[in-house]
C-alpha cells in the first residue's frame, strides 16, 4: 500500500512539473544539434578483409594465425606503406598512413584492416589500395592470403560526428536532467501539498478534506446566479406594478 502511495505521489510531482523535463529534452537536442553541425568534423572508418584460403584444421589456422600477427606488426617497417602512398599519388605519406590504418586478426584466419578519416570516400580509396598491395607483396609463409572484402559506400559507418547519435544522447541527457531537477525541486518545497503531509509534519489528525475547486468556474457560477436573482427581482417588481395598475383601472371603472 505504501509502495502505491509513494509511486502516486512521484507520478504526481511528475505531471506537475513535466513541462521542465520537456524543455530540458528540447534545449538539450538543440545543443547537440548546434554543436555537432558547428564545433564537430565528422569521422569515418572503412573496413576490408583479407583470408587466408585453403586451411582445413585447427592447427593450421593457429598457425597462420600468429604468421599473420607477425606481418601486421612487420608493416609499419617495411616499405609496404611507401609503396601504398606513391599508389596514391602521394597525397599521403608514410606517417599519416600508419596513423590511420589499423590492422588486427581474428580466428577464422581474417586479416582485417580499417582506415579512419574525416572523408568517408578517401577512407574507402585507402583501404582498398592499401589491401590491394598487401596481396601483391605478401611473403611466401602467407601464400594464400587474399582479398576477401573489399570496403563499399554502404559499410563505412560514422565514429564521430553523427547527428542522430549525437541527438539522440543529448535527449537522454535532457531526460535525466529534466527528471533530476523535478524531484530536486519536490525535495526542497517545505509546503503542504496533501492530507499525507499534514500527518507527517503536523503530526495532528485529519478530519477531514476540503475539495479542490475551479476558481473560474466557481466565479462564472456565482455571475450566473447573480444574474438569475436580479432577472427575477425585475420580473417581480413588474409584476407587482402591473397589479397595482389593474387595481387602480378596476377602482376607477367601478
Amino acid at each position: 500500500m505504501e509502495e502505491k502511495i509513494r509511486l502516486g505521489k512521484l507520478l504526481k510531482v511528475v505531471r506537475k512539473r513535466y513541462w521542465i523535463v520537456l524543455v530540458f529534452v528540447f534545449m538539450s537536442a538543440l545543443l547537440g544539434l548546434i554543436y555537432v553541425k558547428y564545433f564537430t568534423n565528422p569521422v569515418y572508418v572503412s573496413s576490408a578483409k583479407l583470408q587466408i584460403e585453403g586451411i582445413s584444421n585447427s592447427t593450421e589456422i593457429t598457425e597462420k594465425n600468429s604468421m599473420m600477427e607477425f606481418f601486421i606488426n612487420y608493416i609499419p617497417e617495411s616499405d609496404i606503406l611507401t609503396i601504398v602512398s606513391e599508389e596514391l599519388n602521394g597525397e599521403f605519406s608514410e606517417v599519416q598512413l600508419k596513423n590511420i590504418i589499423s590492422m588486427w586478426t581474428s580466428a577464422s584466419v581474417f586479416m582485417n584492416v580499417s582506415v579512419t578519416y574525416k572523408d568517408p570516400n578517401e577512407a574507402i580509396l585507402i583501404v582498398n589500395k592499401f589491401i590491394e598491395v598487401i596481396e601483391k607483396v605478401k611473403p611466401d609463409y602467407l601464400a594464400g592470403l587474399e582479398i576477401a572484402e573489399l570496403a563499399t559506400p554502404e559499410k563505412v559507418e560514422t565514429i564521430s560526428g553523427s547527428v542522430v547519435k549525437t541527438v539522440g544522447l543529448s535527449i537522454i541527457v535532457g531526460i535525466f536532467l529534466g527528471f533530476g531537477l523535478v524531484f530536486l525541486l519536490e525535495f526542497l518545497n517545505s509546503t503542504i501539498n496533501d492530507e499525507q503531509d499534514i500527518a507527517k509534519y503536523l503530526n495532528a489528525p485529519l478530519l477531514g478534506v476540503v475539495a479542490s475547486y475551479d476558481r473560474k468556474k466557481l466565479t462564472k457560477r456565482m455571475v450566473v446566479k447573480n444574474v438569475r436573482k436580479v432577472k427575477e427581482k425585475e420580473v417581480n417588481k413588474w409584476e407587482d406594478q402591473k397589479m397595482k395598475e389593474e387595481k387602480v383601472e378596476r377602482t376607477y371603472h367601478g
